[in-house]
């Protein structure tokens, strides 16, 4: 019943608001939501201790084709919720001292994207799983196309138009899957793992689901939507964006893909990994040429996400564990980078970095938040993102050396637009845009200040981080070599 619960907690709240006072709606957001995290704690400590059998539902919704309101919860689901349930609250609370139109539906649109990103996570049915993420793309779309900035009505379209194409198609799979292989029963993940489908459906299967990751990733050339919304969108729905909706699409790779059609992603991985580390050089040599901060960080989000789908297809535990791990390392710093830039741009009315500077010496205490957030963004030594990056490298190099020689070039292209973004932004002299820019309020204080503590927490206690999907990696490992037949440790048959 707690999966149940932890579903059905964000949809409570979003009533809650809308039924609620017009003022503090952002507070009582945050506040609400934090009830949602303290279930999520549980939920970790009863499967530290019991396993996933206390998360299992299920009840059958339609019989013909046999479809299940069917609800678990593995090790790397469990590590993505407690993201989503993390953050959420940071993300309203970044809203109190905005000014926005219709606050409580802009609230209650946020709620809904954590109920349907929590259903993503926990649907153990293949088209219950499918409906969550199709629901993901309803509250997204609005809150882009009603508080999104300027030419919000093309660049939206344009996003829920790369969305729904890549969503029809895997419908197409799925609906495949359900005519050939259902046989009459449900498919969920025990089934599939069941199922043998043909070496050549498995190569167009394979290409169905992975457009639909693609996109929502994005990986190139899916990605041309990206840096646009990011930098048009209100800083909340960025958040959301980057920090939240491209895990399900990691998730959902190692859930439902590679288990449905493991020949075909033994064969293709090599090219996959390939295109992801191209990605990955691509996105740092466009961040360095960014002028806007919000751009720059859309290609920063875009050359780690493409980093952690190279280790997802080293395909061995080392790259899949680290991917996940840096994938919830990245969502924390990732939000706290755009509350970073929430900040300025509601102090300085811009984003762009030539008409920043001088905010270190007048707001020392936003500095130093900035600059931790920033180096653990570059992965130093000690912050969150150090250990997983270095295992999702070492993973890689265990699969393919030539492409791990690659990826670990993307640390040195990290380091070298994360310190020139910092030091056009906040040093050198202020100007007119920030000679009267204010160090943080006290809410600006509980919003960041948590973000500095996880980074080193999670920096220096990252074990348990580790452990949550120790088991649900080793059994998708074991099914791929049981099924595929190629040599743990290597991409090749």
């Amino acid at each position: 019943m707690i999966s149940i619960l932890l579903l059905i907690l964000p949809l409570l709240f979003s009533l809650i608001i809308l039924a609620g006072p017009k003022q503090h709606t952002a507070r009582l957001s945050a506040g609400l939501s934090v009830v949602s995290l303290l279930v999520s704690v549980y939920a970790y400590c009863e499967f530290m201790q019991h396993g996933v059998t206390q998360f299992n539902f299920d009840y059958e919704w339609i019989k013909n084709p046999s479809i299940h309101v069917k609800f678990t919860m593995d090790g790397i689901a469990l590590l993505l919720i407690i993201l989503t349930n993390l953050c959420i609250p940071f993300v309203h609370l970044s809203a109190s001292a905005r000014k926005l139109d219709h606050p409580r539906i802009f609230h209650f649109l946020i709620f809904l994207m954590q109920s349907a990103l929590i259903g993503v996570f926990i649907s153990n049915d293949l088209l219950l799983y499918y409906v969550f993420w199709e629901l993901t793309i309803i509250p997204a779309y609005f809150l882009l196309l009603y508080w999104g900035g300027q030419n919000r009505r093309r660049i939206t379209l344009k996003f829920f138009l790369y969305t729904v194409f890549g969503s029809l198609l895997m419908m197409v799979a799925i609906f495949y899957l359900y005519a050939n292989y259902s046989q009459g029963g449900a498919l969920d993940s025990i089934s599939i793992y069941n199922i043998k489908v043909e070496p050549k459906a498995q190569t167009w299967l394979f290409i169905g689901f992975m457009m639909a990751f693609g996109v929502k990733l994005p990986l190139i050339p899916l990605h041309t939507w990206q840096a646009n919304t990011y930098h048009m969108a209100p800083n909340q729905g960025t958040m959301i964006l980057s920090g939240l909706l491209a895990k399900m699409a990691l998730f959902s790779i190692v859930r439902w893909m590679m288990p449905i059609v493991p020949i075909a992603v033994v064969k293709l991985a090599p090219y996959v990994a390939g295109i992801a580390v191209i990605g990955v050089i691509y996105a740092g040599i466009v961040a360095i040429m960014q002028k806007d901060m919000k751009r720059m960080f859309a290609y920063v989000s875009l050359a780690h996400i493409s980093l952690m789908v190279a280790g997802i297809f080293s395909l061995n535990q080392s790259g899949i564990q680290g991917a996940f791990v840096q994938a919830f390392s990245h969502g924390i710093n990732t939000i706290a980078l755009f509350i970073c830039a929430d900040i300025i741009q509601n102090r300085t009315g811009t984003t762009e970095l030539s008409r920043l500077g001088g905010i270190r010496k007048i707001a020392p205490k936003f500095t130093t938040v900035f600059f931790v957030v920033m180096l653990a963004t570059a992965a130093i030594p000690f912050s969150n993102s150090f250990i997983s990056e270095l295992v999702v490298l070492y993973g890689i190099f265990h699969a393919t050396p030539t492409i791990a020689f690659v990826a670990v070039f993307s640390l040195v292209l990290g380091a070298v637009f994360m310190l020139r973004m910092f030091r056009q932004a906040v040093l050198g002299p202020e100007n007119s845009n920030t000679s009267g820019f204010r160090d943080l309020s006290i809410s600006e204080k509980i919003t960041t200040y948590p973000f500095v503590i996880l980074i080193f927490v999670f920096g220096l206690v990252y074990q348990p981080v580790f452990n949550v999907s120790t088991d649900s990696v080793n059994n998708l490992l074991t099914y791929i070599n049981t099924w595929s037949m190629y040599t743990p440790g290597s991409i090749l048959p």
